[in-house]
């Protein structure tokens, strides 16, 4: 097993290994960095080649003699074929060797949660935690599985509330749903709504607008307006041909009584189900106020389960040499 950093001529062959790998999305491309000043991260992306075969790629960054990954996105760590454990372990295993001859003494990486990966199979974390990986944190993310749906009668599917607040939306006419790019009008909400936290959002508007010319077909706004004021938007990310992720869902909170985030999951279930997508990640839902990043948002976690998900794990593993 021999192993590559990779360099910008590399990037038409990386981003097409993930595309067509077991558990790649578009966090893990090339691309998807591109949209970070120069200055921000040290990237140190790694690719992996068995008999001159790629088999693998490892996005990252070094912090002094840590590696990290993902650098700058929401999932990183090896992205392989459905490969065998045999090939799991050949790749975990490479990779110490580099770590050891570069003086890298320290690793963490995140996963992607489970619906992401096409073959179902956990290969790779089994093998890096018999190679002495330990748990450092879990997220609890929420997603909706499609196939659960009647697409003839998505409502019904929804809890009680939630079913309520939807039928409820659809009676005040002057509230309409569509996609655009009125990020003049989103940005603000979704301000409004991080500050509540005493939060700020990941992305800077110029850098939301950057992520769309760099995605033009896989970054998606859904705005509501009530006639022509936008009430709440909902910002979305083609993961990967099975997984659809709401990156932010924001909203005024003044205009709660047209339930305008109801409305807005329902509209993007229906789109997705249309578009042959098998999941919606509706994304963690954190207590940001706790010291304990595992603790939940209750409230959250239960409007989410509304819209019918089900929770599930973004583990971060971490290794010490």
């Amino acid at each position: 097993m021999n192993i590559k950093l990779s360099t910008k001529n590399d990037k038409k062959l990386w981003d097409e290994f993930v595309k067509q790998s077991n558990n790649g999305t578009i966090f893990h491309l090339l691309r998807f960095q591109e949209y970070h000043p120069i200055e921000r991260f040290s990237f140190h992306n790694l690719m992996f080649y068995d008999n001159n075969k790629l088999v693998a790629v490892l996005p990252g960054q070094l912090k002094e003699n840590e590696f990290v990954s993902p650098a700058g996105a929401s999932y990183g760590s090896f992205i392989i074929g459905d490969t065998d454990l045999d090939t799991s372990n050949k790749i975990v295993l490479a990779f110490h060797e580099y770590c050891l001859e570069k003086g890298i003494n320290k690793i963490k990486m995140t996963q992607v949660p489970l619906p992401y990966i096409k073959n179902l199979n956990q290969n790779i974390e089994f093998t890096m935690l018999y190679h002495g990986y330990n748990y450092l944190h879990h997220l609890f993310t929420s997603v909706v599985d499609l196939k659960l749906f009647n697409k003839e009668n998505i409502i019904e599917n929804f809890y009680p509330n939630a079913r309520r607040n939807v039928k409820k939306s659809f009676k005040f006419p002057e509230l309409r749903v569509e996609i655009n790019k009125d990020y003049k009008s989103y940005y603000p909400i979704l301000l409004k709504n991080k500050q509540k936290f005493k939060l700020i959002p990941t992305h800077t508007e110029q850098e939301m607008l950057k992520l769309v010319e760099l995605f033009p077909d896989d970054i998606i706004l859904y705005m509501c307006y009530l006639r022509d004021i936008p009430i709440a938007g909902v910002w979305i990310m083609k993961c990967n041909p099975s997984v659809i992720l709401t990156f932010y869902i924001a909203s005024l909170h003044e205009y709660q009584e047209y339930r305008p985030v109801n409305r807005l999951f329902y509209e993007i279930i229906k789109w997705a189900i249309s578009n042959k997508f098998k999941y919606i990640d509706l994304g963690v839902s954190m207590n940001t106020a706790s010291d304990n990043p595992m603790e939940p948002s209750p409230n959250l976690v239960a409007f989410k389960e509304s819209h019918n998900s089900r929770g599930f794990l973004r583990s971060t593993l971490g290794k010490i040499f």
